[in-house]
């Protein structure tokens, strides 16, 4: 389960359940309902980022995660030092993949994209290790999701409710993307 903070971030994948294009077979009631979870799921995400974006308005709530994000990223480097100059490389990423689509570059971008997921897996490996080598971070970033959760549901009382809906969704449009996925399968 992510936090709620980081759940409001979290950008589901889309389902292949698109209008259909003129001469394409209509939707299935079973897409159609798929397509309405979907477009719930969305309209939720953007409820609850709206709520956290207004709690983190909040000066000491602001002050904390800038604190325990220094504080984290600190750890991640001495857990893995290869992480060192993460942000200068993740910047020089996003010029690069803006040149290649600029240039219509598919190759750079693929290559970019792979070495995102590379970089992205690596760091996830890091933080679950700061996570259960540092109790005192681990206990600390636990803390500030609550605070977060707590300043969320004063701007939108609705937070719990939206937060444990969105699961629900998340968890039927898995479902049918496995269906999807075994039915695709000879």
């Amino acid at each position: 389960m992510l936090p709620v903070g980081l759940m409001a971030q979290q950008q589901p994948q889309p389902q292949r359940t698109a209008a259909p294009r003129a001469g394409a077979p209509a939707l299935t009631p079973a897409q159609r309902e798929a397509q309405g979870w979907y477009t719930e799921l969305m309209q939720i995400g953007a409820r609850l980022q709206a709520a956290q974006v207004k709690a983190m308005e909040d000066p000491q709530l602001k002050a904390a995660q800038e604190q325990l994000g220094k504080d984290f990223k600190e750890a991640i480097v001495k857990a893995d030092p290869s992480l060192a100059g993460i942000d200068a490389r993740a910047q020089a990423m996003e010029a690069e993949a803006q040149r290649a689509q600029q240039a219509g570059d598919q190759a750079k971008l693929a290559r970019l994209t792979q070495e995102a997921q590379q970089i992205q897996l690596k760091v996830m490996t890091a933080q679950q290790r700061v996570l259960q080598e540092n109790s005192a971070l681990a206990t600390r970033a636990r803390n500030f999701e609550e605070q977060l959760r707590r300043k969320m549901v004063q701007v939108e009382p609705q937070t719990m409710s939206l937060v444990a809906r969105g699961q629900e969704l998340q968890g039927k449009l898995e479902q049918v993307a496995r269906a999807q996925q075994g039915a695709a399968r000879p």
